[in-house]
């Protein structure tokens, strides 16, 4: 039973350190967006959100 705890364990951390890094990619692919548009940073981050969904 202790060992099956600690697998869930390590899979949740796993889990959250992916979205971590997924959200981590994300955040630096808007940042490079705004500062390379021409556009007002509303409508270069409302573009962002609307390519990945």
């Amino acid at each position: 039973m202790a060992d099956e705890e600690a697998e869930q364990d390590r899979s949740e951390r796993s889990d959250a350190s992916s979205a971590l890094n997924a959200l981590t990619t994300r955040l630096g692919d808007i940042a490079a967006a705004l500062r390379t548009s021409q556009e007002s940073p509303a409508d270069v981050s409302m573009d962002c959100i609307t390519v990945t969904t």
